[in-house]
């Protein structure tokens, strides 16, 4: 019974890394990222990786997780899969450290030494004056000399200089390789061994990734692996901007109703970032109908798809005017919509029906200024 259970866990875990992720149209499993598992030995890492495959089709555009997922890849040796997420979340999150830290570990354990130093360099301008970041960075370039210098010395073979440089540099990082191997309390990005070389979505044609690293250097493929950013480590997440009221309108405080529009839209903005299709329609009245003559089945559908397609949408409201007729509240706003595939900024004027204790959108159209 053991055995056949052991089965079935592998066989759950290499039917859900096969699967298509939800709203992409293939998973391309590359014959370099081999057969993670040797055997029926399921390595912890893997069991993290399946238990988060199953929250994440729960949440699948939850970002810490879709980090953690990245992470969890890389330790396995599914580099190209691991970049795909990584690079993934650095389109929809263009500000945040973690993706273009995670986005270096994998060029450098591929070689692409000019690449990871330019994700370092991009990490830390977003986030200054983290320790690992420049501790990465430092080994990194450490790698450029040692290429640099072995090219010095074809061209030139038998220079005392280079080969007195060459003989030290490369001293140093065979010390290094083995501080770096020591049991510490904390991770060490230096020189250890390293494997050789969503799902958000597929990258975008225009940014094609090379499959086999170009003009890698063995050495620094062999012994380079650089720290990564793990979601413990990043407070990479939805954080979606709440509606905000005019810095004139204090009557908040004065007009409950008024706070519990802002909670239903600010509700309302949270599912449709996070492309719960389901709890957006929630926040639609039974009564509803779109605006220009569109039927609500047509409306639904096309929510629906953009939402599906969609890597990332972000939405911005500004409320200028909340007013009350009865059981019905008029809000005029701007929005701000933007997404992987379109961004607009508009006006827009919604009313909401007090139904059974909860604020329901009945109608919304755009207003022209």
């Amino acid at each position: 019974m053991e055995y056949f259970g052991k089965v079935l866990i592998l066989s759950a875990l290499i039917t859900m890394l096969l699967l298509p992720a939800a709203g992409s149209s293939q998973v391309v499993v590359p014959k370099s990222d081999g057969a993670p598992v040797p055997g029926l030995d399921v390595p912890d890492t893997e069991l993290k990786l399946f238990k988060l495959t199953q929250l994440l089709l729960q949440d699948p555009q939850n970002p810490a997780l879709l980090l953690q997922k990245g992470v969890y890849l890389s330790e396995l040796g599914l580099l190209v899969a691991a970049f795909d997420t990584f690079e993934a979340l650095r389109l929809a999150f263009p500000e945040q450290p973690a993706p273009y830290a995670n986005l270096a570990a994998i060029y450098a354990r591929w070689g692409r030494l000019e690449e990871a130093r330019q994700m370092l360099i991009k990490s830390d301008a977003l986030q200054a004056n983290r320790y690992q970041t420049h501790l990465s960075l430092a080994s990194v370039n450490l790698e450029l000399a040692l290429v640099s210098l072995n090219k010095a010395n074809e061209l030139k073979p038998g220079d005392p200089a280079t080969q007195s440089k060459l003989r030290a540099l490369e001293k140093y990082l065979a010390e290094s390789n083995k501080v770096s191997a020591q049991p510490t309390g904390q991770s060490v990005p230096g020189p250890v061994a390293s494997a050789s070389p969503s799902r958000v979505a597929q990258s975008a044609p225009s940014e094609k990734v090379e499959r086999v690293p170009a003009r890698s250097s063995k050495t620094s493929r062999d012994r380079l692996k650089l720290d990564v950013l793990d979601s413990t480590q990043s407070d990479l997440q939805v954080k979606p901007v709440a509606p905000t009221l005019p810095p004139s309108d204090s009557g908040v405080s004065q007009d409950p109703r008024k706070a519990e529009i802002l909670r239903a839209l600010e509700s309302w903005t949270l599912a449709w970032t996070q492309q719960s299709y389901e709890n957006y329609l929630s926040h639609y009245s039974a009564a509803f109908k779109p605006a220009e003559g569109a039927t609500r089945d047509a409306w639904a559908l096309r929510k629906r798809t953009l939402m599906e397609k969609a890597k990332y949408i972000r939405i911005d409201l500004k409320i200028s005017e909340i007013q009350f007729d009865g059981p019905v509240a008029t809000v005029r706003l701007s929005q701000k919509y933007r997404s992987n595939r379109y961004a607009d900024f508009g006006h827009k004027e919604l009313k909401l029906k007090l139904e059974e204790g909860a604020w329901k959108i009945l109608a919304e159209k755009p207003i022209r200024q």
